[in-house]
């Protein structure tokens, strides 16, 4: 007799807060942190692979433009989520009182606890590759801003070229987020209370055993900021393993990375 297989749903982006370290006007790229049990998720077996780049406190980021391609269908276990993402610093503009959150477009593999529209049912989480904008705050204890936010979902396919704008509205505070597959679109808008944005991220998370592995690339990324600083944001990047093809243009206000790429 076949047994039925129990499906636990977790989140993305959940222990980021956690592992998040101050930088000024620096850049990192971390190893995966090991297992951990999430707060604010059901996953207790959890793999990174991440590259992290920061701008320093005082400036901030106002748009992230990237591209990557889904991969093939992995294993059907666990659950894997790829994504880039904007987060703050505690010394940034407006910190509190939201604090630690993420705004990132979410591609995922198995079941999510994203409240996303369109995406596969958890009894067949395993049926397609999907994407959604989502804002996750899970230490944060601000009224409207704990939790998961997401978009509406976007069904994807192995092979597809996924194209990423993150930014901010400045007439309206709000961050938009805008995935395009082809003629498809997803979108999602989420404002912060004028809080700045200072990390930029590119992540592999794996939760429940998942097996996905990598590498994956990010590419033709663009990064803005609210001002120009003569490149010396830009020019700590190029040192960051994974990260090729820096370079610094309209002095300093953007930052072009040719590939970020992200493996465990």
């Amino acid at each position: 007799m076949m047994r039925a297989r129990t499906l636990v749903a977790v989140c993305a982006g959940a222990l980021l807060a956690a592992t998040s370290v101050l930088s000024s006007a620096t850049a990192e790229a971390a190893d995966k942190p090991g297992d951990g049990q999430l707060r604010g998720t059901a996953g207790a077996v959890h793999d990174q692979g991440r590259v992290n780049l920061y701008a320093p406190a005082s400036n901030q980021i106002v748009e992230l433009k990237t591209g990557f391609v889904v991969p093939p269908k992995p294993s059907e276990v666990g659950t894997t989520f790829l994504w880039p993402g904007l987060e703050p610093v505690s010394d940034g503009v407006n910190f509190e009182p939201i604090g630690t959150g993420v705004l990132q477009p979410v591609l995922t593999w198995g079941p999510s606890c994203a409240p996303a529209a369109g995406k596969p049912a958890d009894s067949d989480a395993y049926s397609s590759w999907w994407i959604s904008g989502q804002y996750v705050n899970t230490l944060g204890s601000d009224p409207g801003y704990e939790g998961c936010f997401s978009g509406p979902a976007m069904l994807v396919k192995p092979g597809d070229r996924l194209e990423v704008d993150m930014k901010l509205d400045s007439a309206s505070g709000q961050w938009v987020q805008t995935v395009a597959d082809g003629a498809k679109r997803a979108s999602f808008s989420f404002g912060l209370q004028g809080q700045a944005q200072n990390r930029v991220m590119f992540y592999i998370e794996n939760y429940d055993g998942a097996p996905f592995a990598g590498p994956l690339s990010f590419s033709h990324t663009t990064v803005t900021f609210a001002k120009a600083d003569g490149g010396s944001t830009c020019g700590s990047w190029a040192a960051v393993p994974g990260v090729s093809g820096v370079r610094s243009v309209a002095d300093g206000r953007k930052c072009v990375i040719k590939t970020a790429t992200v493996a465990l």
